[in-house]
């Protein structure tokens, strides 16, 4: 019945407001697997939806792994268009991935062809710079806004997601506009380092996390007259020069029934979005949103400290955009703390950190589009900047990248030789006949 590797999902429970579906493979490919169990809970009744639509999330979530480990996918039902998109999406990621098996077969008991007619939009929404800016840029359409807690954010972090949700609801609010959310554990269900090792690159951002964070709206469209669904991009079309989990390239060919997917905004760079989209909304409306952009997760929605606070801070400064009235704790004192991380070579510009510095190809640009747009003259001085824009705009970006590129640190080397352990011993174990396994 099945093929050698193989992943069986079985659609196990419907709610009315959750999907829990039941993974079984074997032992061979388990290593790979954190959980036997995927589950996805909305904010809207989705119970009756077509069980061709509901198998959309789990699909999508499992086909970039199934890609790589050489798994077929076994299904009772699945949409047409979603599964021939998703064989366009697959000739476009095997140039990206030419170490990937990509014989994978989704072997389907009912295919079904539906059309909804919707003609709504929505649009994925984190509260960050892009999908702030891809909100303004279609404001006009009065778009559903879509948040999924579980990805950047695990489930268990409540505390912190209550934040979250609080300000995207505020958001939601003042802008008249639906807010949708769904929890997830649609990340969680495979060892990502592991993958990421395996395969050499980083796994959600270089691989998965289009396709699972696009997949999981299925249901959402289906119940709440979306037609049409927004990814913001995360950079400007023509400096994607590598494969990224989220690209023009791969989200444009997604699709379920006549719901279609847009890479949105990707003829902007980050700082034009702010420059363009941002800044004239808080012109016209007097209305600061708060952003949401910290790579860490603690208890405030930004820590003011690491790489990525530092950046949209100044970012926003450029614009002569106030950081405190966006979701950030500020000072004129910061210019000093981020001229001295960079002189101190405390900021780490590269895409491929630690367990994938093998690969130079992807370094980050965003600080050197940042110095790009910093005029030879500012016409303001917000919180004292104008000296650290001087200084900035003549320092060698270039130069410091290379420097960073190759700096190898012993704890990274250290965890790419603790998780290759971890393979071995895995490989080792599910080898073992099940008596020993469970003594």
């Amino acid at each position: 019945m099945f093929s050698k590797k193989f992943i069986l999902v079985k659609l196990e429970e419907i709610e009315d407001k959750r999907i829990l579906f039941k993974l079984s493979f074997p032992k061979r490919i388990k290593k790979y697997f954190s959980s036997n169990w995927l589950y996805a809970e909305y904010s809207v009744d989705i119970g009756d939806v077509t069980r061709s639509i509901l198998y959309v999330p789990a699909v999508s979530s499992l086909i970039s792994a199934a890609w790589a480990i050489d798994a077929d996918i076994y299904v009772e039902e699945l949409d047409r268009a979603f599964l021939e998109a998703l064989e366009k999406v697959r000739r476009i990621k095997e140039k990206w991935h030419p170490h990937f098996s990509f014989k994978t077969q989704i072997r389907v008991k009912k295919i079904v062809q539906n059309k909804f007619g919707n003609t709504g939009h929505g649009l994925l929404f984190s509260g960050g710079i892009d999908s702030t800016a891809s909100y303004i840029r279609h404001r006009q359409d009065k778009i559903h806004l879509i948040f999924i807690w579980g990805l950047d954010i695990l489930p268990s972090k409540e505390e912190y997601w209550r934040k979250t949700e609080s300000f995207l609801k505020e958001f939601s609010e003042k802008e008249n506009v639906k807010i949708h959310f769904i929890k997830t554990n649609a990340r969680q269900i495979f060892f990502e380092k592991l993958l990421s090792i395996e395969f050499g690159l980083l796994w959600w951002e270089r691989v998965s996390h289009g396709l699972v964070t696009l997949g999981l709206c299925a249901p959402i469209t289906a119940k709440e007259n979306i037609g049409t669904l927004l990814i913001a991009s995360s950079g400007k079309r023509q400096d994607m020069k590598w494969s990224w989990g989220s690209h023009p390239a791969t989200d444009n060919l997604l699709r379920w029934a006549d719901v279609k997917v847009i890479h949105d905004s990707d003829d902007m760079d980050r700082q034009e979005k702010i420059r363009y989209l941002i800044k004239p909304y808080v012109e016209k409306t007097g209305y600061y949103p708060t952003l949401r952009v910290c790579t860490r997760i603690l208890k405030d929605l930004n820590c003011n400290e690491c790489e990525k606070c530092l950046r949209t801070i100044t970012e926003l400064v450029l614009e002569n955009i106030d950081p405190n009235k966006c979701g950030f704790t500020m000072n004129s004192q910061i210019w000093h703390k981020i001229k001295n991380k960079f002189i101190n070579r405390e900021f780490k510009l590269s895409k491929n950190p630690g367990l994938f510095l093998f690969s130079k190809e992807a370094r980050t640009t965003s600080w050197e589009v940042l110095q790009r747009a910093i005029p030879e003259k500012l016409n303001h001085d917000l919180y004292n900047c104008e000296e650290f824009f001087e200084w900035f705009k003549a320092f060698n970006l270039e130069r410091y990248g290379l420097e960073m590129e190759n700096k190898i640190e012993i704890k990274e080397l250290l965890e790419v030789l603790k998780i290759r352990l971890f393979n071995c011993l895995a490989t080792l174990y599910y080898s073992l006949p099940k008596t020993l396994q469970q003594k």
